[in-house]
């Protein structure tokens, strides 16, 4: 038996060895392979019959019986293949019939694949969470990536939020509370909201959860157990189990989160250098995507430009994204294939 260590592939990897080994142990396989060797014995025949017989023995016949061996010690013995998904368990498995030629090159080059892989991880140190061996490819790139896409899925939190900022932040911002860069430059931009939001001196549009519309004083909605921030604590932990489980293979979907709530962090931080919770990066995220949608709500001649604009940036990231994602999925069924 000979073992292939996988990241990720174990289902591929099963369907190619038990396809090969349905095409070695078919009839027609072998009928191919005695054609080729009647064919052989017929040119040898015909060789010599013509006079050239110290030709077919010296290079014909060497050919044949170098077939012989290769088929006979190569193709001819079968093994079994354990395939050995290290980041998804459930897609191991066992294939017999396996041509032996092909199990054995396949696990010898595999078995070196895997201890540099463990030996580099080891010595050049990665969160564990972000390694290869624990991950599968481009881990920590897929989840910052995720993690700057999510938008909100609540249509009443994105009116409620898309209202605020058209009523509460945009007016702030005009009569100078704050400035554009302080609020681009907030390490955690809901609390910079609470902390620097106006008194009661202006109100927004509230629909609550059974649709009722009400008037809300800007800086309270926004408070600690205001509607806005019970609203989008709710948002923050449906979008944290949405893309856990999006992600991340895990055997419940509580499980799922955790691990993202503890790989999306480590990613930041490998990557950008950045302290932050998981809540704390989706709800920056969050935020920021609502900042966009209620400013360009709030001047309502420019207001179509920007959508036009804001339309031609996301096509473009979306076309880049897409060449992306497809290079991510194919290059390790390349490496497996």
């Amino acid at each position: 038996m000979w073992e292939i260590v996988t990241y990720g592939g174990g289902e591929w990897l099963r369907w190619l060895f038990n396809g090969i080994a349905a095409i070695n142990n078919s009839d027609e396989f072998d009928v191919l392979v005695l054609s080729v060797a009647i064919l052989s014995v017929i040119w040898m025949l015909a060789a010599a019959a013509l006079g050239r017989l110290q030709c077919a023995m010296q290079g014909n016949l060497a050919t044949f019986m170098g077939m012989i061996a290769i088929f006979f010690c190569l193709l001819l013995p079968r093994s079994d293949v354990v395939v050995t998904d290290r980041l998804d368990p459930g897609q191991s498995g066992v294939i017999g019939n396996v041509p032996w030629s092909l199990a054995f090159f396949a696990s010898a080059s595999n078995r070196i694949g895997d201890w540099l892989t463990r030996a580099y991880e080891a010595v050049f140190a990665l969160p564990n969470d972000l390694q290869y061996q624990q991950s599968g490819t481009l881990f920590a790139h897929h989840l910052v990536q995720s993690a700057a896409r999510v938008e909100i899925t609540d249509s009443r939190l994105r009116q409620n939020l898309r209202e605020f900022w058209r009523q509460c932040a945009a007016y702030d911002l005009l009569l100078r509370f704050y400035t554009l860069d302080d609020l681009k430059n907030a390490d955690d931009l809901w609390a910079f909201l609470q902390d620097r939001t106006a008194e009661n001196t202006r109100m927004f549009p509230y629909v609550d959860a059974a649709g009722n519309r009400r008037p809300l004083f800007c800086r309270p909605a926004v408070a600690a157990g205001g509607p806005l921030d019970a609203d989008l604590t709710a948002e923050i932990d449906r979008a944290v189990t949405y893309y856990g489980n999006s992600l991340l293979d895990a055997p419940t979907p509580a499980a799922a989160a955790a691990r993202f709530s503890t790989a999306l962090p480590a990613a930041y931080n490998y990557l950008a250098g950045l302290t932050l919770s998981a809540r704390e990066i989706m709800q920056q995220h969050v935020l920021s995507a609502a900042a966009a949608d209620g400013f360009f709500s709030f001047d309502p001649a420019t207001a179509p430009k920007d959508y036009a604009l804001a339309r031609a940036q996301r096509e473009r990231r979306t076309s880049f994204r897409a060449l992306g994602d497809l290079a991510g999925r194919s290059l390790p069924l390349v490496r497996n294939l």
